[in-house]
């Protein structure tokens, strides 16, 4: 938007300005680990944010029409979620984390032929970091599900109980 020059350029900068803000409460959150003064520090961006976006509303820019469309469309209010929820992380690190093993299965291997096999890859890496997020063993839970199956008990549960 800055580039574009004009309103969208006034528009962009109390964007970056904003979003500015929130990188720093960020980086006092991680240094400090006080969740509070994180709340209280990001207080006004998402303010400051949505009153600059509801200004790109009028502007004839299709590219900002679009991307206000876009970002309200997802409920504004879920982005800011971290700034006021315990436990809540204000980046996605945790996901990314999550989906490397997957990202680096499909490299090594070329991903899979047929629909039938991505479900299958996708079911059987969704049960491996569900139990690694659990602390779980993998090929223990491997092996009860098979001996259940091969007995004719039912599986055991992936949720935690």
């Amino acid at each position: 938007m800055i580039e574009r020059g004009g309103e969208l350029k006034a528009i962009g900068e109390a964007l970056r300005s904003a979003a500015n803000g929130v990188f720093a409460a960020c980086a006092e959150w991680r240094r400090t680990g006080d969740h509070h003064a994180f709340g209280e520090a990001t207080g006004p961006p998402p303010d400051l944010m949505s009153e600059t976006l509801e200004r790109g509303v009028s502007c004839r820019d299709q590219k900002t029409a679009r991307f206000r469309r876009r970002l309200w469309g997802h409920d504004y209010n879920r982005l800011w979620a971290f700034a006021w929820m315990d436990g809540v992380e204000p980046t996605n690190n945790i996901a990314e984390r999550a989906l490397r093993p997957a990202v680096t299965w499909r490299k090594r291997s070329l991903g899979t032929w047929s629909e039938t096999g991505s479900r299958g890859v996708e079911r059987l890496l969704t049960v491996m970091q569900s139990l690694r997020m659990q602390g779980r063993s993998v090929y223990g839970f491997l092996v009860e599900t098979l001996t259940a199956v091969l007995a004719g008990r039912p599986p055991p549960r992936l949720a935690p109980a």
